[in-house]
Formats: C-alpha cells, structure tokens, sequence
C-alpha cells in the first residue's frame, strides 16, 4: 500500500506510526500489508499523522476496492439493467 511509500523514506517505522496513530501495530501492519482496509477511523488517524486528508485515503482504498473487483480474477456479475441500453448514433 502507499503507506509504505510514505513511511519509508521519513524513516518512520511501523512501530512508530502505529504508537503515534494510538492503534495496535498489527492493525498497522495489516493496512501496510493490504490485508486490512482503510476504515473512516483509520482515515482520520492517518489524516493526523500524515497531513493528507482523510477522504484521500478513503479515496485511495474505493479506488483499490473497484480496481480489485474488475481485475482480481472474478467474473463481473450478470445484472438486469433497469431498462435497455441505449444505442448512441455517432
């Protein structure tokens, strides 16, 4: 994830993020590790520490979210649309 990338190059360890932010290092760790997913909560805690705006990392994890439901290796869903596409004449 981009923490990482943000964290590393301040020398800034995990340990001293997670302590700095008030949550657990594995709560960190997950985030870093792209097993866990980037909560409201978790947004403000790193807005504190890092500056950048909450909706940002919100912003960053939707963005994640959709990537990895159109190419992470499953089918897009069948859905019936509301009503039939429209053919556009160009």
């Amino acid at each position: 994830m981009l923490l990482k990338e943000f964290l590393e190059p301040l020398g800034v360890s995990q340990v001293d993020a997670a302590q700095r932010m008030g949550v657990p290092f594995q709560r960190l760790n997950s985030l870093v590790r792209g097993r866990r997913a980037v909560t409201a909560d978790t947004a403000i805690r790193l807005e504190g520490l890092t500056g950048w705006d909450a909706q940002i990392w919100l912003t960053l994890q939707a963005r994640w979210d959709l990537w990895f439901a159109l190419h992470g290796g499953r089918k897009r869903p069948k859905v019936k649309p509301l009503r039939p596409a429209v053919a556009h004449a160009h």
